[in-house]
């Protein structure tokens, strides 16, 4: 079915609003407020989570009233299963909780209650049916690694004690960028840096085997480069052990697939008419053995 112009209309403003989700969460605090920090970032998401809902349900009137299509979601979909699971467990925990009040609206310090975890997956229900194209996902990834730079920079200006706001705890020796506790920035630069190593070995790939590569592919490669390193070393700055854990095991299981995806490359290129199906468990195997191969 051709969509109509109101269409094509409420789905750019539901992915403004997904984009939006992403760049003024991590970003904004209110140095004017008692809490600054979780409390209002809260407050803001939910009130685009309420805007992209309402718009939500306006899109299906729309294409309902226009014929109709098929549902986009089954039982099959997805993490669908899990996501309605996890909503009618926090319903049944609320509705049973000594404070209900508290638990659907979350506490005055913090706000992490009922209403702010259906906040998110309203988000995500929705960007798992209006998210159709590859131009989307990248605009998507895109929109996470700048958004990751001014707040990895802005704990270098911490680390550096160059920060003009008057915070009450020392945030020179773990920084807290705009999220007010280092652990949740390395957790934030954690997510960001895996998308933007992906882009980096993507743009070096394109330099290698594109022979029209030019000096845009370059500028692109070290880009990511760039803004991969200072992912890292913010990440460092929080001195936090966990999130510095996860990220070496992360990179060592990067590290570890991509050697098993250049090994299976390796072999369809030596048997371009092989069909061969390897089984998992040696598949793995061999490329351990190709990875420590390498380390020799």
């Amino acid at each position: 079915m051709n969509a109509t112009r109101l269409s094509t209309i409420l789905d750019g403003i539901l992915e403004a609003g997904w984009l939006s989700a992403i760049i003024v969460t991590p970003l904004f605090f209110n140095i004017y407020s008692s809490r600054v920090f979780e409390p209002d970032k809260l407050t803001t998401l939910r009130s685009i989570a309420v805007v992209m809902a309402t718009i939500w349900l306006v899109r299906w009137v729309e294409e309902r009233a226009a014929g109709g299509e098929r549902p986009r979601f089954s039982w099959r979909t997805p993490l669908l299963l899990p996501t309605l699971l996890t909503v009618l467990a926090y319903l049944v925990s609320t509705a049973f909780s000594v404070v209900p009040y508290t638990s659907f609206f979350g506490s005055y310090q913090r706000l992490q209650g009922t209403y702010t975890t259906l906040s998110y997956i309203v988000i995500f229900l929705i960007m798992m049916d209006r998210m159709r194209t590859r131009a989307q996902v990248d605009r998507f990834i895109t929109t996470l690694i700048l958004n990751s730079l001014p707040i990895a920079l802005y704990g270098f200006v911490q680390h550096a004690r160059r920060d003009p706001l008057p915070w009450g705890g020392d945030v020179t020796q773990r920084v807290a960028s705009n999220m007010g506790n280092p652990i949740f920035v390395a957790a934030y630069m954690i997510m960001a840096a895996f998308p933007t190593l992906s882009r980096a070995v993507d743009a070096f790939r394109s330099l290698l085997t594109d022979e029209t590569a030019g000096l845009s592919e370059v500028l692109r490669a070290a880009s990511y480069i760039f803004i991969f390193l200072v992912q890292v070393i913010s990440i460092w700055y929080t001195h936090s052990r966990g999130p510095l854990m996860g990220l070496v095991t992360g990179l060592a299981v990067w590290a570890f697939l991509g050697l098993l995806a250049l090994r299976r490359a390796a072999l369809r290129a030596a048997q371009p008419t092989g069909a061969e199906v390897v089984p998992l468990a040696r598949d793995l195997g061999a490329g351990f053995a190709f990875g420590l191969g390498t380390l020799g």
